[in-house]
């Protein structure tokens, strides 16, 4: 950014939390802990949401799903509203490219969008 004369719109000290953990709902135990890398694509992913704040002031929030063995990103969505439905229309972008294997290891944020039950029955349904 430097090289090209720009600048990030906001410090970090003011960018908002997307992270809600006091949600009140139950959140699934850290099965990736203390695991190795897995040595075969579609094993385990990771997800999270960043707040991409937008020239206009408005902010706009990535849901993307990382392969852990590839490093590929494997489904994503950009939406400028924060609903649970976002999270589950990129885990379902991400389930359909890649087909993974019964057993996948989905870890994600503690927030109430990766708690929602159409999340849950999502990713139960895809044997994930």
């Amino acid at each position: 950014m430097r090289r090209h004369g720009r600048k990030a719109l906001q410090s970090k000290a003011s960018t908002p939390r997307t992270t809600g953990s006091t949600h009140g709902k139950h959140c699934a135990p850290n099965r990736r802990l203390d695991r190795p890398r897995p040595a075969q694509a579609n094993r385990a992913w990771v997800s999270d949401i960043t707040d991409l704040p937008l020239a206009s002031g408005q902010r706009a929030y990535c849901f993307a799903f990382q392969d852990v063995c590839t490093k590929q990103v494997v489904g994503w969505q950009v939406r400028a509203d924060t609903p649970g439905a976002r999270v589950t229309a990129a885990s379902q972008r991400a389930l359909l490219a890649q087909r993974p294997i019964p057993g996948l290891v989905v870890h994600s944020g503690r927030g109430g969008r990766y708690t929602g039950n159409a999340y849950k029955t999502l990713l139960r349904d895809a044997k994930a």
